[in-house]
């Protein structure tokens, strides 16, 4: 599960930003009215001039660029709803109204979507990230079955394929729910069966070997004791050799006894 920091919107950010970031170049940019005192930038005495290479790679628009401009729209967000609702000017409204109003953010109905997803926060005005629910399928990289908000919660892509660590796999056919999803356990075994490791399913005991009902999650059989055999498999007990018969260990029948 990785946090997803942007969502198709920012694309169209991206262009905008670079349109209105090739006007911040030179000669332009050293010509604003930008630097302390409102004074052009090539008047200010702390102005170095603009630097190829590190100005213009400041200004290009990066993966938290998203972040931070979310951020900047959420307390402007925050700033409009408190407006309409108290009906007073800016400089009366207190940090205790700003808080109240970010607090609110937890409510689903006052979620928004900006750059990053859904913008919303839990009670301790914590930033639930949208995130992406990737699953391993044996190849180089990851496939994307799904993604979560604070908001909606799960949100499954329908037709995508998923498989397990066990190796089992499935076709997810709802938005809302994964299929046979594994408990996590082994799976119990019928009687006179074993679990395989390696193939993650149950296999009947061999001739010779057996398997009490009461250990339906091991990975092997019990071999037969002396003077006992399993003619069958899936056996859960062992017989008794007869009179006049005899087995070793893992025997699958009796022999009987020579001469003398």
């Amino acid at each position: 599960v990785l946090a997803k920091t942007s969502t198709d919107r920012f694309a169209t950010f991206q262009e905008q930003w670079a349109e209105s970031m090739r006007y911040m170049e030179l000669p332009e940019f050293a010509a604003m009215n930008r630097c302390a005192g409102g004074v052009q930038c090539n008047d200010h005495p702390d102005f170095t001039g603009w630097v190829p290479g590190v100005h213009d790679y400041e200004l290009q628009c990066r993966g938290y660029t998203a972040l931070a401009y979310d951020s900047l729209v959420t307390m402007a967000v925050v700033l409009d709803r408190l407006l309409a609702k108290k009906g007073v000017a800016l400089d009366a409204l207190t940090e205790v109204d700003f808080m109240e109003e970010m607090r609110a953010l937890k409510d689903p109905a006052n979620a928004f979507t900006c750059l990053t997803g859904e913008i919303s926060l839990d009670e301790n005005q914590d930033r639930l990230m949208p995130m992406a629910v990737f699953n391993y399928q044996g190849k180089l990289f990851a496939e994307e079955i799904g993604k979560w908000s604070g908001v909606s919660g799960f949100s499954w892509s329908v037709g995508s394929s998923v498989v397990w660590p066990s190796g089992a796999n499935g076709t997810i056919e709802s938005v809302s729910e994964l299929p046979k999803v594994p408990s996590g356990q082994a799976p119990p075994c019928g009687l006179g069966q074993f679990l395989d490791a390696q193939t993650a399913t149950c296999m009947d005991c061999s001739p010779g070997r057996f398997l009490p009902e009461s250990d339906k999650l091991q990975s092997s059989c019990f071999a037969c004791p002396a003077g006992t055999y399993a003619d069958s498999t899936g056996t859960t007990q062992c017989k008794a050799c007869g009179i006049a018969t005899f087995s070793a260990e893992a025997a699958a029948s009796c022999t009987a006894c020579p001469a003398g």
